[in-house]
């Protein structure tokens, strides 16, 4: 299967992945969010949105045939379906050597190779072969005796300006963000800990953003105990492939 690179539907990075000694192997790598992307197009660190990330899809570590006007194809070693939709996935089997699917909605053997849990407990990060992970209960994590309360959801369909950014302090009845005219408040104190970017089209109920009661903005910057189980997960998928490995550890 070849993928069609189109900047408003996929966001890509294609990472370069460190070697023994002083050699480096290129792994075309795929993180699938929305939004945005980050990684390296095998020259140095590239970031920025999903419409940017057209021009840096050149690299030479993708694939650029094309034929009759068709848009260039990439052909990764491994995609990351990390956009937590939670329903089946318009991605089979066939779209790289390796799909791993994180959370609900996936089922291994049909629409990835490989999930990973999300859900927090003792198999939070596990990787399953063969299954689904837990289903979703709907209900976010509680927080300083917070759940559902902590995520923003969007009050109406329409394209979003946000009045804050990540990392800001906020007060009970603060406006954070407009949707269609429509504002969205903050429910009690807290810090940004997530917002999606200004601009994006989105429809009634959509989750938009996350407040975190307990006001400390370090925590927006790093990575969660959480986060580091899931990617440890997805290292593990990885490296379970004789293939893969082959590829990271190549001289040439």
């Amino acid at each position: 299967l070849r993928i069609p690179v189109r900047p408003s539907t996929w966001c890509t990075a294609s990472a370069t992945v460190a070697k023994s000694r002083r050699t480096a192997s290129p792994i075309r790598f795929w993180w699938v969010t929305a939004g945005t992307y980050q990684g390296s197009d095998g020259r140095g660190q590239i970031s920025g949105d999903s419409h940017s990330a057209h021009e840096h899809l050149r690299a030479p570590v993708c694939d650029r045939r094309s034929r009759g006007g068709e848009p260039p194809f990439i052909l990764p070693h491994v995609i990351v379906d990390a956009r937590m939709r939670k329903v089946e996935p318009e991605l089979q089997m066939d779209a790289a050597e390796l799909v791993v699917g994180l959370g609900p909605g996936f089922i291994a053997g049909i629409h990835s190779h490989a999930i990973i849990e999300t859900k927090r407990g003792h198999t939070l990060g596990r990787v399953y072969w063969t299954g689904t992970a837990e289903a979703d209960t709907q209900t976010p994590e509680k927080v300083s005796g917070y759940d559902v309360e902590r995520v923003l959801r969007a009050p109406a369909e329409g394209e979003l300006k946000s009045l804050v950014r990540i990392g800001d302090l906020v007060s009970a009845g603060q406006e954070l963000a407009v949707v269609d005219g429509r504002v969205v408040t903050a429910r009690f104190d807290g810090v940004i800990r997530g917002m999606i970017a200004d601009g994006i089209l989105v429809h009634a109920g959509m989750k938009i953003g996350d407040l975190d009661p307990r006001r400390d903005p370090r925590l927006c910057y790093i990575v969660s105990d959480k986060a580091l189980a899931v990617g440890g997960g997805v290292l593990e998928a990885i490296l379970s492939r004789p293939s893969l490995r082959t590829v990271l550890c190549s001289k040439e």
